[in-house]
């Protein structure tokens, strides 16, 4: 098992560096049975997605897609 880095270290990582190391982790694992995916991220991803949930200002996934779909942005001029 990796050294999983803590949720209290994580406050200090920029949020792209949070993102890039959970990329860097789950390299490789997609071929792997459920199971074991499942443990990977309880016991490695897990800090990493908190610090993340914590980060996001929309509690509601439904609240982002104005913002991902462009929906909400005007120009004015």
């Amino acid at each position: 098992m990796a050294n999983v880095t803590t949720t209290k270290e994580l406050k200090y990582w920029s949020t792209p560096e949070i993102k890039n190391k959970i990329l860097e982790l789950v390299k490789g694992h997609n071929v792997e049975p459920l199971k074991v995916k499942v443990e990977f991220y309880k016991n490695e991803l897990a800090p990493y997605f908190t610090e993340l949930s914590r980060r996001n200002p929309f509690d509601k996934v439904a609240e982002q897609v104005a913002i991902i779909t462009g929906d909400n942005c005007r120009i004015e001029i």
